[in-house]
């Protein structure tokens, strides 16, 4: 969704807007905000880093997956994955 652009944005946001309510996002908040600490902790101890590499596009996929139940392991493939086997 990071490099998507309206009108396929706007439906991918509404389609996990209608999936999860607001109360259904409020049992994930301790592990989102955990999930956050431990993305930017990560990122600030590399010291000079890409904002986008480091946090903005790891953090989505990090949580998606956890939402989804994706063992932490494969969560990078689940981003990677599809995009590294695509001819160039």
């Amino acid at each position: 969704m990071l490099e998507t652009d309206p009108p396929e944005h706007t439906r991918i946001e509404s389609w996990f807007l209608a999936v999860s309510p607001g109360r259904a996002i409020g049992k994930w908040e301790t592990t989102a905000r955990a999930l956050i600490s431990e993305t930017i902790d990560g990122a600030l101890a590399e010291g000079k880093v890409d904002f986008v590499d480091a946090v903005a596009r790891r953090l989505p996929i990090q949580m998606i997956s956890k939402l989804l139940g994706v063992p932490d392991r494969d969560a990078e493939e689940c981003s990677t994955g599809p995009t590294r086997r695509l001819p160039r």
